[in-house]
C-alpha cells in the first residue's frame, strides 16, 4: 500500500483554487469523479464479499498524484474493512493507521461500521496516544539530564610502554672466552630500560 506522503491531498475548495489558478473545472473534477467511480465499484465488490478485488481498486485510487481529502478518508476506510473482512487484520491496521495520519480526529461510526472495525480505530487511535506520550516522556527525560561525556583518556606514561616481563623469557646468552675464563653474558635489557621498579 503506498504510504500517505506521496499523495497532494485537498481539503476542500478545490474547485474555487482551480478557478483561482485558471484551470478548467472539468480538469479539476476529472481526477476526483474517476476515483469515486472506483472507490463505488470498490464498495460494490466488498458488498458482494470480493474484498481482494475492492482492494485492488482501492489501491489503484491510493496511487493517483492527487487525492482529495474526503475522498482518501472514504477510501483508508473502505480499505481497512475490506482487509479486515478479507483476513488481513496487518494491512487493516496499516490502513487505519494511514487513515489517523490524515484525521488525528477520525472516528468510526458505531452505526455504520461493524464493531470489529470500530474496535480497530479506537486501538490504533490508543496506540498512537501510547506512542506520543513515549516520545513526549524520552524527550523530557532527554531534557533533563545533563549529556553524558565521557572521560578524557589519561596519557600513555613511558612504564606503559615498557613491554610486559614475560619479553624476558627470549633472553638471548653468549659466551665469551677471555684468557681462559669463561664469562656469561644475559641480554637483559629489555629490563633496565623501564627503570628499576621490581618488574
Amino acid at each position: 500500500m503506498p504510504s500517505l506522503p506521496r499523495h497532494r491531498l485537498f481539503a476542500g475548495g478545490a474547485l474555487l483554487a482551480a478557478l483561482i489558478l485558471g484551470s478548467a473545472p472539468d480538469a479539476a473534477a476529472q481526477p476526483r469523479e474517476k476515483c469515486t467511480q472506483e472507490r463505488q465499484e470498490a464498495e460494490n465488490h466488498y458488498l458482494e464479499g470480493r474484498f481482494a478485488e475492492a482492494v485492488a481498486l482501492l489501491q489503484t485510487c491510493l496511487r493517483r498524484e492527487t487525492l482529495f481529502l474526503d475522498e482518501a478518508v472514504a477510501v483508508y476506510r473502505l480499505l481497512g474493512l475490506a482487509h479486515l473482512n478479507g483476513g488481513e487484520p496487518e494491512q487493516a491496521q496499516a490502513a487505519v493507521a494511514d487513515l489517523l495520519d490524515l484525521v488525528p480526529t477520525y472516528e468510526a461510526d458505531p452505526v455504520q461500521d461493524p464493531p470489529s472495525y470500530t474496535a480497530l480505530v479506537n486501538l490504533a487511535r490508543e496506540e498512537r496516544r501510547a506512542a506520543e506520550e513515549q516520545r513526549a516522556a524520552e524527550e523530557r527525560r532527554a531534557e533533563a539530564e545533563p549529556p553524558q561525556i565521557a572521560p578524557p583518556e589519561p596519557p600513555v606514561t613511558a612504564a606503559e610502554e615498557r613491554p610486559p616481563p614475560s619479553a624476558l623469557r627470549g633472553a638471548k646468552t653468549w659466551l665469551l672466552a677471555t684468557g681462559g675464563a669463561v664469562v656469561v653474558f644475559t641480554a637483559v635489557a629489555l629490563t633496565l630500560a623501564g627503570g628499576s621498579d621490581g618488574g
